[in-house]
């Protein structure tokens, strides 16, 4: 008895090693394509705060050589989150290009959007010119990732865009994606539960057959 309490105990630890491990990856999810295939935007990572405040943080490459600079970046962002970090009016640096922060309408989408205008010198224009963005936002729905967020690149006269996950702020919108189980469940963690399900299945039937030897 002592020994096939044991067994089970040990399946059951793998078994909880492997959802932890899902869910420690849940914050990370496939990159889009924009529609006119010259960027690839990808949300890296978000984590919702003990503060009320979640943190997202993308990553947006080019695809191709562009004929002109980007002129600027915006982020598609829920009117009923409120933006806390960048501010308005900020500068923002990632990698070697420098924006200033405008929070206002995109005009290509007529959207709330942050918008990283390039500050000075050449924006990005080269094929591998990488950019990261990191928002703070205040309203989110904790542990809700949706569709939605638009990501839109202007160089020249030139607009390009791609939807990416994002939050969502809106109490009462149910707003579920192809990459989320129907209770608001990410499909990684989803998938981890399945996994962990068949490794206490598999044990379950292992000890029944040494029962039965």
């Amino acid at each position: 008895m002592t020994r096939r309490k044991r067994g089970w105990r040990r399946w059951l630890g793998v078994a909880v090693a492997i959802i932890g491990g899902f869910l420690a990856v849940g914050g990370v999810l496939a990159g889009t394509v924009s529609d006119g295939g010259n960027f690839e935007v990808d949300l890296d990572s978000y984590s919702f705060n003990s503060d009320g405040t979640s943190t997202w943080t993308y990553t947006v490459v080019l695809l191709k050589d562009l004929q002109l600079a980007l002129s600027h970046q915006s982020i598609g962002i829920d009117p009923d989150c409120v933006v806390v970090d960048p501010e308005d009016g900020d500068s923002y640096v990632t990698g070697p290009f420098a924006f200033t922060v405008e929070w206002g309408t995109e005009q290509n989408s007529g959207e709330n959007a942050l918008k990283f205008e390039t500050a000075e010198g050449d924006g990005p224009k080269q094929a591998g010119d990488l950019m990261t963005f990191t928002l703070t936002i205040e309203g989110a729905r904790v542990g809700e990732v949706v569709s939605g967020t638009l990501f839109t690149m202007k160089y020249g006269t030139v607009y390009d865009t791609a939807l990416e996950e994002g939050p969502s702020c809106e109490p009462t919108a149910v707003q579920l994606t192809n990459v989320r189980g129907g209770s608001g469940v990410h499909v990684s963690t989803l998938v981890g539960f399945v996994l962990a399900g068949i490794v206490v299945a598999g044990a379950g039937a292992w000890e029944l057959r040494k029962l039965h030897q």
